[in-house]
């Protein structure tokens, strides 16, 4: 039995339309409607039920309609689907703007390190409410930055180019920055083999401290990897 973190009804929704007719009579079926998810809102048992098996359809069409790739696959674009498995992750929530966010660090260090991994989306989804939150932003010297990031991952579409924090010429470092904070906040609490799947918005590349590649997502899931019974 698979253990569920997190499942996004918002990308099931957004996908509806595009996908194979057998997979929009399946989620027909399932009665699926994404109904408004908002600061406080916790799924239901039973929606969250049918939230569970209408993301599964729609993976099952990902891998079906879609190349899946790796995420330390070298080959990755903006717009790419990617899965993690069994990866050692932080996550949490930035309660003050309702963002669950899902982190993996390097395991080796430049310049031989795989990329970071970056995904955020509503905390709403988040099948566990049990899930920490941590006010990461105070001590942050642009706590702005976090917000404009959190909000424009959750809200954007992939492209090639996404100045999250400003100044084009300092964003990378900057979206580098806030990761890296954010991770080592929410790191403390412990990590955890969480796999995933997601689709890439945004690929990062800094050079400022060292050569480090962080890849910028919103999961379609998020599930504990362990043993299932």
């Amino acid at each position: 039995m698979r253990d569920f973190l997190y499942v996004s009804e918002r990308k099931v929704a957004r996908m509806a339309p595009t996908l194979p007719p057998r997979i929009a009579e399946r989620l027909r079926e399932l009665r699926f409607n994404a109904g408004p998810i908002g600061a406080g809102v916790v799924l239901s048992d039973r929606r969250a039920e049918t939230a569970v098996a209408a993301v599964m359809e729609v993976e099952k069409a990902i891998y079906s309609e879609f190349q899946v790739r790796d995420v330390a696959d070298p080959g990755l674009r903006s717009g790419d689907w990617i899965s993690a498995d069994a990866t050692e992750m932080a996550y949490g929530v930035e309660p003050d703007h309702e963002a669950a966010v899902f982190i993996k660090a390097p395991s080796a260090a430049p310049p031989l390190c795989d990329p970071w991994l970056f995904l955020s989306g509503s905390a709403g989804y988040l099948l566990d409410r049990s899930v920490p939150g941590e006010r990461v932003m105070s001590g942050m010297s642009n706590p702005q930055g976090i917000m404009k990031m959190l909000t424009a991952l959750e809200d954007s579409e992939p492209q090639d180019s996404l100045n999250i924090l400003g100044d084009p010429s300092h964003a990378a470092d900057r979206t580098g920055d806030v990761i890296t904070y954010l991770y080592r906040n929410l790191a403390r609490l412990g990590l955890h083999p969480l796999s995933s799947l997601a689709r890439v918005i945004n690929i990062i590349k800094t050079e400022r401290i060292a050569p480090f590649t962080f890849i910028l997502g919103t999961p379609l899931l998020v599930e504990f990897a362990g043993p299932t019974v």
